[in-house]
């Protein structure tokens, strides 16, 4: 009796029809020929993929090549961002790095691109004061640096001291310029070509004097040229025997503006300005410069340099 109840169960679940076995069947077969695929693709050999090496990898050693350092990559970095100029035939010559004409720069090994890097950053007051400097321009690799640095004609270090750098100082000394160079220039009424004429001022530094004149208002003593940043000690030493100022303000900012933007001044603190603008807003206008004190911002070194170009009237 057991028995038979087996035998009834098993016909139960694997008896099929004959459109069942022909799908039992055919599947079996996909199985198989998906197995018998993926055996055949197993001993198959793969085709090695084709890998680009950088030009500045290819120089190093079979076992160097597997594994680069860290401290190894940006060498090969700075290498491949050079690598045109390095390939380039130098010429070497002694030279001053300052206002070096671009053909020179050429002559040196550097692109025209690079050439002119340089020269937008000595318009913009750059200059070089000795022969590191020269290093931190990026467009010139450590390589080529070390290859220049024996041709280039500045000291090797800054002196320590305020004094003008030797060679500067001895071109000014031996009266080299015309008397016309020598004569005391007003900072606060010269042009670029008057400030250019002074010694040590190229055209980069002239743009700037002019430039930040025109953010001040005026200046009221030859002391605010330290606020420049492309002028040194050493520059201004020997600048400051041939500059005056008459102490004029040429433009005044009304504290009683209602933008922030009309009141920035080199010396006036974003905070400051918002928080007089908002201050006028809410309580009226100011009825004189000496009532910024009550303001919660309020600094007494800041408002006494800023007095002078401050005003309550439009």
């Amino acid at each position: 009796m057991r028995l038979n109840k087996w035998k009834y169960l098993f016909k139960s679940y694997f008896t099929y029809t004959r459109r069942e076995q022909n799908a039992i069947v055919v599947l079996l077969v996909l199985i198989g020929v998906l197995q018998l695929s993926l055996i055949i693709l197993h001993w198959i050999p793969q085709r090695a993929e084709a890998i680009t090496i950088p030009a500045s990898q290819k120089l190093l050693a079979p076992e160097q090549s597997k594994v680069v350092k860290p401290e190894i990559a940006s060498s090969l970095n700075s290498a491949a961002y050079h690598s045109k100029e390095e390939t380039k035939k130098i010429e070497f010559f002694k030279f001053n790095p300052n206002h070096l004409p671009l053909n020179d720069w050429q002559r040196l090994g550097l692109s025209e691109k690079q050439a002119a890097v340089i020269h937008r950053w000595e318009a913009g007051g750059g200059s070089f004061r000795c022969k590191k400097d020269v290093k931190k321009m990026i467009v010139i690799s450590e390589h080529l640096f070390t290859q220049l640095y024996p041709y280039i004609d500045l000291p090797e270090n800054i002196s320590s001291n305020t004094e003008a750098p030797q060679s500067e100082a001895r071109h000014f000394e031996k009266d080299k310029y015309p008397t016309k160079q020598r004569k005391q220039v007003n900072i606060n009424t010269a042009t670029e070509a008057e400030f250019d004429s002074l010694p040590l001022i190229g055209e980069g530094r002239a743009k700037a004097m002019v430039k930040y004149r025109e953010k001040l208002g005026g200046y009221l003593t030859v002391d605010q040229l330290k606020e420049i940043k492309c002028l040194p000690d050493s520059v201004l030493n020997i600048l400051f025997k041939y500059v005056i100022t008459d102490g004029k303000v040429l433009k005044k900012i009304n504290i009683n503006a209602q933008s922030i933007d009309s009141l920035m001044h080199p010396y006036m603190p974003k905070p400051f300005a918002r928080l007089i603008v908002n201050y006028t807003q809410q309580h009226g206008k100011l009825q004189s410069v000496n009532d910024l004190s009550r303001l919660p911002l309020y600094d007494e070194e800041i408002l006494r340099k800023l007095a002078p170009y401050l005003t309550v009237n439009p």
